[in-house]
């Protein structure tokens, strides 16, 4: 069986994973937040083992994008070697067009 891979995280999605974090706590609950954030961070953390079961971004032939299991949540990222380095962490309700121009060039 090949190794874990490591995984990195931007500062962008790390900043995303506060501000989802934050939202939730104001619209809804801590435990709301918390469950949510934790749901990321376990999806996240599944990329250790096969990161490329998920697709390619529609934008990208060097991005993937991953679905949080029943969550409306989107994380993309890229494989370097032996690194699944995490892009962004989104919502999957929001329009994308920015996420194109932000990580398609």
């Amino acid at each position: 069986m090949r190794q874990a891979y490591t995984i990195a995280i931007s500062d962008d999605a790390k900043q995303a994973l506060m501000s989802l974090y934050e939202y939730y706590v104001d619209v809804a609950s801590y435990i709301m937040a918390e469950a949510n954030i934790t749901a990321i961070q376990e999806a996240i953390s599944s990329l250790e083992y096969f990161p490329e079961r998920c697709p390619m971004a529609d934008f990208s032939p060097n991005i993937r994008k991953m679905v949080v299991p029943k969550l409306p949540f989107l994380v993309y990222y890229t494989i370097i070697e032996d690194t699944v380095h995490i892009l962004e962490v989104l919502d999957g309700r929001r329009d994308l067009a920015f996420l194109k121009q932000k990580l398609g060039s």
